[in-house]
């Protein structure tokens, strides 16, 4: 894949905004802290192309395994990765992709609405990616497992309703998106 130079810098906005913002975190007793990740992992997906916004969050995993602190709470390392929050991580590029990939197909006239819906269903399935990692893990049921997620869902919205006003506000200066 050849990248023009305005592709590479956005690619690597998206890393060096979930870095900066990695030691923003809330935490939590006994659970994974509340942090701003999805947030970018959500922009990543809005503004770039599908495999931009793949390959946007593989740096940040790449960094963040080769030990720069890029993760919650300004960790890092191969360590983290394979830690009980692993599966989060490793979610990202996912999240990103299916979010580039489904961001244009209109099932709902709203745009708001269908951006939110699609966006709550892709976090959803970083939940039960990372959530059965976690699962896994920790050796959790799957009850303790899904009831740890209402702690995270109101945060969560909040990202989401951030990456819709972000996106609608800054997209036509730098999406790919097509007609």
């Amino acid at each position: 894949m050849k990248l023009t130079t305005r592709e590479m810098i956005l690619v690597a906005i998206i890393p060096a905004l979930m870095a900066a913002t990695a030691t923003i975190s809330i935490p939590l007793a006994q659970l994974p802290a509340i942090t701003l990740q999805t947030l970018f992992v959500f922009m990543a997906g809005l503004l770039l192309r599908k495999e931009l916004s793949f390959l946007s969050m593989i740096v940040y995993i790449i960094i963040g395994v080769i030990g720069l602190p890029v993760f919650a709470g300004g960790t890092a390392g191969l360590g983290v990765l394979i830690g009980p929050t692993g599966g989060f991580i490793m979610a990202f590029p996912v999240a990103a992709y299916l979010t580039s990939l489904l961001k244009n197909v209109n099932i709902l006239n709203n745009e708001y609405i269908k951006l939110f819906s699609l966006m709550f269903i892709i976090n959803l399935i970083i939940y039960m990616i990372g959530g059965t990692y976690f699962m896994i893990y920790l050796e959790w049921n799957l009850i303790s497992t899904v009831a740890l997620f209402g702690t995270y869902i109101p945060g969560d919205i909040l990202k989401i309703v951030a990456a819709i006003y972000v996106y609608v506000n800054i997209r036509s200066h730098v999406t790919y998106e097509y007609s």
